[in-house]
């Protein structure tokens, strides 16, 4: 691949002077963009991928990484992929030592996160790669976390939820204020306290005690005076 993704895993590797030997994509011109930065051999063709060597990572979407379990055949050759969403068992035709390393982390080609950043990542794989992937995951300054196939199921549906429906409440949230000329800036100091309480959180406490509100106090007056608004 050489999307978002991509980016982050081969350009981390090569900062930490690994040899990022190829980089493939179906777009020539994608592949040679990325290729130049980590200065690899870009190829625009399957059959041009060289599985002789320690690793290879698809960081593709998921339907393209689901494409490859008919096309890929690497024997016991270590391959990583990215995808939050799909099990090792589906695509265990590629490789004898197929492995999921999953960034819990928005990461964009144009931002990515700071080498300094902890980006924490959900691993499912299997006995005999676990310490390729430990030594993998140190080189990406990602925290190792052993996960079953259900357990990063779960955990992806997690992370889609509390990510992105938050942030379309806050999209909605930003349309309602500007139509009654309000700036977001003015509720900026609510939301960080709601974020800093969920990370000062202690593990035997639960979101619900920090829930505030008409609701919590059962004011149905105000709640239906919002519901009307």
């Amino acid at each position: 691949g050489s999307g978002n993704i991509a980016h982050f895993f081969a350009k981390r590797l090569y900062a930490k002077k690994i040899n990022v030997h190829q980089i493939y994509s179906p777009n020539k011109s994608h592949a040679l963009l990325l290729a130049k930065a980590v200065k690899a051999q870009a190829i625009s063709e399957l059959e041009k991928l060289d599985a002789t060597v320690d690793v290879i990572i698809i960081a593709l979407t998921d339907q393209a990484t689901l494409k490859l379990a008919t096309q890929l055949k690497l024997g016991k050759t270590i391959c990583i992929y990215t995808s939050g969403s799909i099990a090792t068992t589906s695509l265990k035709s590629i490789s004898k030592n197929i492995a999921c390393i999953w960034p819990i982390h928005s990461i964009t080609k144009a931002n990515l996160p700071a080498n300094k950043l902890q980006v924490n990542a959900g691993i499912v794989c299997t006995k005999s790669s676990e310490g390729q992937l430990n030594e993998i995951c140190t080189l990406l300054n990602l925290k190792f976390c052993g996960l079953t196939n259900k357990q990063k199921e779960i955990l992806h549906l997690s992370a889609t939820v509390l990510n992105n429906f938050t942030n379309h409440l806050l999209a909605l949230t930003e349309v309602s204020l500007a139509h009654n000329k309000l700036s977001l800036q003015l509720l900026q100091p609510l939301m960080q306290n709601m974020l800093d309480s969920a990370m000062r959180q202690e593990a035997s406490t639960k979101a619900i005690a920090n829930q505030t509100g008409p609701a919590i106090r059962r004011d149905r007056v105000t709640i239906n005076k919002h519901l009307l608004l």
